[in-house]
Parts: structure tokens; C-alpha cells; sequence
């Protein structure tokens, strides 16, 4: 498999080829599904949906560092450009809390991109027919004794043309071993117990009349038949391996 720096690189250059107009270059639909494919080939075929498990995933700054690139290469008579040698923004100062604070990532090698599919297992389900979304961890580090899951709700307004997809949980479980186990709901009624703004006057929004912006998102850069590559509303990306 490519390194992480490699692969960061290549997510970055079909985001930042095929944004906008882009899509439909002949370029894309050779070698790319198109946009108005996504959906389909993320959750259809028919209840209980498809899975995916989480194989790939890079920090917001990273990211951005890895697109600045991108264009300073693609841009000429900007010094330097040429001898930029890709990859990951990696840290300066080890004892930076800025770095290395816990509301940014942890551990925080996953903010300068990791395989993690050797440490956790981590898969979502999301099915067409209910636009029911599962996402969870069912092991860590090899060990299946504590699992995690979160079920609810997605949407994908004009998914023929648009690229993002947002969910909101309304239950969760979790389970360890066959000893323990706890199901807590957490429906609030509406989008405001993801939402960035404040409760309407009336109350909470409904989830089918939320603002995708509102909710927690993601937009998928390639979504095919062996992988689904998104950003999510954190800036940071994710790359899935599909599960048959």
C-alpha cells in the first residue's frame, strides 16, 4: 500500500481536480465515477445497506498544508514549488499543547495521517432503502471486549449533484464483553444536539428540515465500488475499504 504521505497526495489532487466543473471532464469519467454515482455506491443494494471499514485518516491542518502544496506546485513563478517535497505538516515542537492538545487529536499521530486499521476496527453501514447510517468501533487493538456503536438518521440532498452527505445520531451502544451493556438515547428531537446554532424559538429543528451545515457531515471526495473517500466537517479526510 502507498505511504501516507502518497496517499494524503492523492486525495488532495482528485479533491482539488475534480471540484466544481471539474466533474465533467472526460478526465473523471474515465478514470473516476462520476458525482451523481456516489450514493449508490455508498449505501444501495438493498437493506441491511453497505459497510465500510475506516482504513485511513489525516488531521484539518495537514490537509490544508497538503492542498497549499498542490497549488503552489500547479502554479508557475512561485519560488520553491518545484523542491516542496509533499506530505504531511509534521510538528515542530513536541511539547506544543497547540499540537498536541486533546480538542485536537488523539493520539495525535492521526493528525499528520495513519493506517489504523491494524489498531482499530471501525466500520459504518449506511443503507439507501432506510437512509439508516451505523457507525462503530467493534475492536481495538485485536480485542473485541468493548464496542461501540452510534445509529440514526442520513440525508443526501441532490445527491446528483452535490457532495455531501449528513447524519445525526439518535441511539448508541455500547457493550463490554457479554457483562455489560447500556443503550442510551440521543434524540434531542432535532438537529440542535449537533447544531452549531442556537435552538429556534419554536424548538429544536427536525432532522429532515436541518441544514446539512448544521449537522455533522460528510463530503465524499470518490466514492466506488473498493473505497469511499470523504472531509468531513472537521476538515479532517477519512478513506473507507468497502466490506462484502
Amino acid at each position: 500500500r502507498p505511504t501516507t504521505d502518497t496517499l494524503l497526495t492523492a486525495i488532495v489532487d482528485i479533491q482539488q481536480r475534480f471540484s466544481g466543473g471539474g466533474f465533467g471532464s472526460a478526465d473523471r469519467s474515465d478514470r473516476y465515477p462520476p458525482r451523481a454515482e456516489f450514493l449508490e455506491a455508498l449505501a444501495g443494494g438493498g437493506t441491511p445497506g453497505k459497510r465500510w471499514k475506516l482504513v485511513y485518516v489525516c488531521g484539518k491542518d495537514s490537509v490544508i498544508d497538503a492542498r497549499r502544496r498542490w497549488k503552489r506546485l500547479r502554479t508557475p513563478g512561485i519560488a520553491g514549488g518545484e523542491e516542496d517535497g509533499g506530505g504531511a505538516v509534521r510538528p515542530t515542537n513536541v511539547l506544543d499543547p497547540a499540537t498536541f492538545g486533546l480538542l485536537r487529536w488523539f493520539p495525535p499521530v492521526l493528525a499528520y495521517g495513519q493506517y489504523i486499521e491494524d489498531f482499530v476496527t471501525a466500520i459504518q453501514r449506511f443503507d439507501l432503502e432506510t437512509f439508516e447510517n451505523e457507525n462503530g468501533i467493534f475492536e481495538i487493538f485485536g480485542s473485541d471486549l468493548l464496542k461501540f456503536t452510534v445509529i440514526g438518521l442520513f440525508k443526501w440532498p441532490n445527491s446528483a449533484t452535490r457532495q455531501v452527505c449528513a447524519f445525526r445520531p439518535t441511539k448508541a451502544k455500547v457493550n463490554i464483553g457479554s457483562f455489560w451493556s447500556w443503550e442510551p438515547s440521543l434524540d434531542g428531537g432535532g438537529a440542535a444536539l449537533w447544531s452549531t446554532e442556537p435552538e429556534t424559538k419554536a424548538g429544536p429543528v427536525p432532522f429532515h428540515k436541518a441544514k446539512v451545515t448544521e449537522l455533522p457531515f460528510f463530503k465524499f471526495i470518490l466514492v466506488d465500488d473498493k473505497v469511499a473517500v470523504a472531509q468531513g466537517r472537521s476538515g479532517s479526510v477519512a478513506l473507507w475499504a468497502r466490506m462484502e
